[in-house]
């Protein structure tokens, strides 16, 4: 039986527990990002040799978190878009629940804060 995961103090999976939670099929190389719910870590797929992001559940989050983590899954697993990374493979390994899903390299998503237009100035531009 595989002993479950190590904990950081705040609750997210380290990345040394992933590593063993997933070693058959990722090799995790680094923390790609951090959220309320969930960390995101880059990974190298085993069986495709391709990089990924990998998408775990923070586990101090409740017992509300793993149903809707699993909503997400379910939702984001159906989404069919060219420019929508869809999901490769989800799972529980360890206690840690994640899914996997197509790395994409580049900029995120949301604007750098220099070119949000203030709240204030909102109406006078539209």
């Amino acid at each position: 039986m595989t002993p479950p995961p190590e904990r950081a103090a705040d609750g997210f999976t380290t990345p040394t527990s992933l590593r063993a939670a997933l070693a058959d099929r990722c090799a995790v190389e680094r923390e790609l990002g951090r959220g309320g719910m969930a960390t995101v870590y880059l990974a190298r797929d085993l069986r495709h040799d391709r990089a990924v992001a990998i998408k775990v559940l923070d586990q101090s989050i409740g017992h509300a978190g793993p149903e809707r983590f699993l909503r997400e899954i379910r939702f984001a697993s159906q989404l069919t878009h060219p420019h929508v990374p869809g999901v490769d493979d989800s799972g529980e390994s360890g206690g840690v629940l994640y899914y996997v899903m197509p790395y994409v390299d580049g900029e995120p998503i949301a604007p750098p804060a220099s070119i949000l237009v203030p709240p204030t100035n909102c109406s006078r531009s539209m």
